[in-house]
């Protein structure tokens, strides 16, 4: 047989794609198809335990999920399906994909069953898919075999972006470098205006590089910065609790209506509809504010809640 080379990594190959991107062709449509067999235990009424598989879904099921409004997106451990309490939407973006995937997958399992005169029992995506995977070889004969390993594969990344969304990073705080003149680092908006450079990481980390400065800072020294700069402000009741969230200070709406109502809290000023502050109240419309160093250290006073013995 003549040796050419792979079209996908340019190793030498009998076929148009050499036996390793054969293998992870085929690894990709089997994912698409399906997600494996997982060893489950069952116990009868009458106590005796049964041993057997369990075929998990694949990445086109959770697509379909996804699409139709049966799953939650997100990570593979939080992902929800439809059973649970609140109503889930149509994703169209999903949806939209799922039909991509279906329309590539029906177009190369027809294309490799007409030429090897197969009868394609399947017309599902998930069908079309294990066709495939099943017969990987032929399609590594086909002349555009690195173009199909090249979709198939741009699919897959496609479908674990929508099926688990990254999570986005966390607003960290402002940059807390100062330049020689001791300006901080700011950037300059196109009105010419100036602001800080906002701190944006992962959840995990504990380090962040500044994009304008490129200063690497410690997470928690920023968040501390952050929080000390933020406790002079004033700020209405909504932000204060989206606030205490935020610094994993949480705090119950119930508490803190409680506090507003019993005069536990002091109000530091007043925001007019059109945006202003001020010190008194003109009419109804103006919003009450309120200092979160004030609210933090009400927080702090409370007594802790004893955990509960059996």
């Amino acid at each position: 047989m003549t040796v050419t080379t792979c079209q996908v990594c340019g190793c030498p190959a009998q076929l148009f794609l050499c036996p390793s991107c054969t293998g992870d062709l085929r690894d990709t449509l089997t994912a698409l198809a399906s997600g494996g067999q997982r060893p489950i235990t069952i116990v009868t009424e009458s106590g005796k335990i049964l041993y057997r598989e369990e075929t998990m879904p694949g990445m086109l099921e959770y697509l379909a999920q996804a699409a139709n409004g049966q799953a939650r997106l997100g990570n593979t451990s939080a992902r929800k399906t439809g059973g649970d309490e609140s109503p889930l939407r149509y994703n169209p973006r999903a949806a939209a994909l799922h039909q991509e995937c279906f329309e590539a997958l029906r177009m190369w399992a027809r294309h490799i069953a007409r030429i090897n005169q197969h009868v394609l029992t399947w017309r599902t995506s998930i069908g079309y898919a294990t066709y495939l995977a099943n017969n990987t070889d032929l399609l590594a004969k086909d002349e555009d075999a690195g173009e199909a390993h090249k979709r198939f594969n741009t699919l897959a990344r496609r479908i674990e972006h929508t099926i688990n969304r990254p999570i986005p990073p966390k607003l960290i705080g402002p940059c807390p470098t100062f330049d020689e003149n001791g300006n901080r680092c700011s950037i300059r908006q196109p009105n010419n205006r100036k602001t800080r450079v906002a701190l944006y990481a992962r959840r995990d980390a504990t380090h962040v590089v500044c994009p304008q400065c490129k200063k690497r800072h410690d997470v928690r020294d920023v968040e501390q910065k952050a929080i000390i700069d933020r406790e002079k402000l004033r700020f209405d009741a909504s932000e204060i609790l989206n606030l205490m969230a935020s610094i994993n200070e949480p705090l119950s709406e119930r508490t803190w209506r409680d506090w507003r109502a019993k005069g536990r809290i002091k109000i530091r000023g007043y925001r007019r509809p059109d945006g202003s502050k001020g010190l008194t109240r003109h009419n109804d419309d103006d919003e009450p504010l309120y200092r979160l160093a004030d609210v933090r250290r009400l927080r702090a006073k409370q007594p802790k809640r004893k955990a509960r013995t059996e």
